[in-house]
């Protein structure tokens, strides 16, 4: 199953302690876009749009549309900070994706033993008495 995620996001120019302070206080999330030979952009994300969207699975592992000024960009969840004790988002990650370029991620894998695998073999267990 394929989704398309859409992230809307705004760049931002002040850096630093105090200017992410001003923004999570604003509900919005600090975070920077890298890679793909490019510079690294520091943008701010809607908290509750990103906290909507990280509540579905997929969202960690598939692409994702990033609207920026008016431009998209295909991209990928690469980190992700949250609040120790609390219930927000303090930072996220954000790296271009080249559409010539291959690259490696990883993914989980959720497992069902509902019938035996192939090529396994029965695990004798000891009789309690």
């Amino acid at each position: 199953m394929s989704a398309n995620f859409e992230v809307n996001a705004q760049k931002r120019g002040d850096s630093g302690k105090g200017a992410s302070r001003r923004l999570r206080r604003a509900g919005l999330i600090p975070g920077i876009v890298y890679g793909a030979h490019k510079d690294p952009t520091m943008i701010s994300v809607p908290h509750n749009e990103l906290a909507h969207s990280l509540e579905i699975e997929g969202f960690y592992a598939n692409l994702l549309s990033l609207k920026l000024e008016g431009k998209q960009e295909t991209v990928v969840l690469k980190d992700l900070q949250r609040h120790p004790a609390k219930p927000f988002i303090l930072h996220v990650d954000f790296q271009r994706v080249q559409a010539t370029r291959r690259s490696a991620s990883m993914c989980r894998s959720i497992l069902s033993m509902n019938r035996p695998v192939p090529g396994s073999r029965p695990v004798a267990r000891p009789a309690m008495s």
